[in-house]
C-alpha cells in the first residue's frame, strides 16, 4: 500500500529516490496520505519504498553458459582443459582432464564466450550463438555463481513484476545445478571426460 500510494502522491517528484524522499514536504498534503498508508514506521517505511523504486544495478555472478572457439586462426581443441595445470606458456593439461597425449594444451589458442539461454526443458537447453559470427564452438561448459539473481530491492518484484533475470539453472529443489564441462563432437553433440558422463 505504502508503495502504490508513493506512486499516486509522489508521480512529480520521481528522477531518483532523492527526489521521491523530498515529496513528503513539499506536496501539500503528501505527508497526511503517506504516514497514513506506510504504517507504524511511516518514515522508514516510506524511504525504503523510495528506495525500491529505484534499485541499484544488481551484480550478478549467475549462471554462465560458454562455448570454446578458436582465436586468431589457433586450434580450439588444444585449448580443451577440464583442470589445467600450471599458468600461462607452462600450463599443461594432464590426459585425465581431457588433455590429448599428442597434441599440447595451448591455453591461448581458444577463447571462452558467454552464450544467451533461449529456451530450455527437462533436460536441455538452446543457447544463441549469434556472437560468434560464424564461429564453430568445439565445446561447452557451464557454471554458477551467486544464486540470488532476482533484484529484491524492487519492491514490484514478485508482487506485479516477475522475476524475469538471467536467472542460474536450478533443480527443482532450487539447488544450482551440477557445472558441466565437454567437448563438442563433429556431430554437434557433447563428448564428455570420464567419469562424467554425456
Amino acid at each position: 500500500m505504502c508503495y502504490d500510494t508513493i506512486g499516486e502522491v509522489c508521480k512529480g517528484h520521481m528522477k531518483d529516490h532523492l527526489d521521491c524522499g523530498q515529496c513528503k514536504n513539499t506536496v501539500p498534503g503528501a505527508w497526511d496520505k503517506l504516514s497514513a498508508a506506510c504504517g507504524s514506521r511511516p518514515i522508514n517505511n516510506f524511504h525504503m519504498c523510495c528506495h525500491s523504486y529505484f534499485p541499484s544495478p544488481l551484480t550478478m555472478a549467475g549462471s554462465l553458459v560458454e562455448v570454446l572457439v578458436s582465436t586468431d586462426g589457433g586450434d580450439a581443441h588444444a585449448a580443451f582443459c577440464v583442470e589445467p595445470q600450471g599458468t600461462g606458456n607452462t600450463s599443461t593439461c594432464p590426459t585425465w582432464a581431457g588433455g590429448s597425449a599428442t597434441k599440447p594444451f595451448n591455453e591461448t589458442a581458444g577463447t571462452w564466450f558467454e552464450v544467451d539461454i533461449l529456451s530450455s526443458d527437462g533436460s536441455s537447453v538452446t543457447v544463441d550463438l549469434s556472437r560468434l559470427n560464424g564461429s564453430a564452438p568445439v565445446a561447452v561448459r557451464y557454471a554458477w555463481g551467486t544464486l540470488d539473481c532476482c533484484n529484491r530491492a524492487n519492491g514490484k518484484k514478485f508482487i506485479s513484476e516477475p522475476c524475469d533475470e538471467a536467472c542460474p539453472i536450478t533443480t527443482a529443489a532450487l539447488i544450482p545445478a551440477n557445472p558441466f564441462i565437454a567437448r563438442l563432437g563433429s556431430d554437434g553433440k557433447c563428448a564428455c571426460v570420464p567419469p562424467q558422463v554425456c
